[in-house]
């Protein structure tokens, strides 16, 4: 948010645009909730975030902050959000049941090298997708359309 420029238009609004301008969405999860949207108070902007890019049919690249390790590098009181924490265990909870392929990190030297493993996959899959689509042959045999059966009969899953 600190990073928006002024705008006349709603927080959630400008958020999601910003997202739907991305190639990718990278996400990193902490323990902590973080602000809830001006105009949406019932999510985070990080949860927005994430729920726009499912929308938008990005490649998502999600990291969460290893709760069970010994030592993260981070007083134990600044990891506890006492407030609504329980909003954020739901939303990494959910995030682990959307299909998506998660990392777990402790430290930002291993965050950073999974960031750059990943966004390095993700560039060679794309490299390799005969058409230049997110996706290409990697995830093509994954495709598959759910819900919108009208809609979806036209529709043909990416090329082999």
């Amino acid at each position: 948010m600190a990073d928006f420029p002024a705008a006349d238009q709603p927080a959630a609004e400008l958020c999601a645009e910003r997202v739907r301008g991305c190639r990718v969405y990278v996400g990193v999860l902490g323990t902590r909730y973080g602000s809830p949207v001006r105009d949406k108070p019932e999510v985070s902007y990080t949860e927005l975030e994430f729920a726009t890019a499912t929308e938008a049919g990005l490649d998502r690249l999600v990291f969460l902050l290893d709760t069970d390790a010994a030592d993260v590098g981070i007083p134990l009181s600044k990891l506890i959000d006492h407030e609504v924490g329980v909003r954020q265990e739901t939303f990494r909870r959910r995030v682990r049941a959307s299909g998506v392929v998660t990392q777990t990190f402790t430290d930002p030297a291993t965050l950073g090298q999974l960031v750059e493993r990943s966004l390095r996959e993700l560039a060679e899959r794309r490299r390799l997708s005969a058409d230049g689509s997110p996706g290409g042959p990697v995830l093509a045999a994954a495709y598959r359309v759910a819900g919108r059966t009208d809609e979806a009969r036209d529709l043909k899953p990416p090329a082999l």
